[in-house]
């Protein structure tokens, strides 16, 4: 009734190396972007390293999120997901920069609760193809999505790509590494 026309996203990023800290950033710097332009209010309200994490609601601040992490309880993805499930926020994403089989494992009971999973990580769709196409048939089944992407070579995206050539109408016969 009070709404703003905004819809809330709720971020919540496992690893926070190089890439999550520029993921970080990129949020941070598009934030007026998102919020005006696509009335999306994105807010980080989660950030977990292999040792910590952070928890805030109400969204962390991205300017001090790596010192208050640094001094965050010790924790392990398995709490830091549980966490997530009981804060039971909608709009919920939570990101995966990691190269973790551990955090990986999390993402049957994230998608279980209709919490997105989006993924760098190469281990769940790169693994058993039964794992893949239960994540993919979990996510359809509560309604939430399950994105992955990842690179090769230069940085080059794959996925996408290959993505794009499909839809385009051209069939790949083989692909080699």
């Amino acid at each position: 009734f009070f709404s703003d026309g905004k819809r809330q996203i709720n971020v919540f990023i496992a690893g926070v190396g190089t890439v999550g800290t520029r993921l970080i950033e990129q949020l941070r710097a598009q934030h007026e972007h998102l919020s005006d332009e696509m009335l999306l209010n994105v807010r980080v309200v989660g950030v977990a390293n292999s040792r910590r994490a952070l928890l805030d609601s109400e969204g962390l601040d991205l300017t001090t999120y790596k010192d208050d992490l640094k001094s965050a309880v010790e924790t392990d993805i398995e709490a830091f997901t549980d966490a997530i499930i009981d804060e039971n926020l909608r709009n919920s994403i939570f990101v995966d920069v990691t190269a973790s089989p551990a955090v990986v494992a999390t993402y049957p009971k994230l998608l279980s609760r209709s919490i997105s999973v989006i993924a760098c990580n190469k281990i769940a769709a790169s693994s058993e193809y039964d794992k893949y196409v239960r994540l993919k048939d979990l996510a359809r089944e509560f309604g939430t999505n399950f994105f992955f992407e990842t690179n090769v070579g230069a940085g080059l995206p794959v996925i996408n790509t290959l993505n794009d050539l499909l839809r385009s109408g051209d069939r790949v016969n083989r692909i080699e590494a």
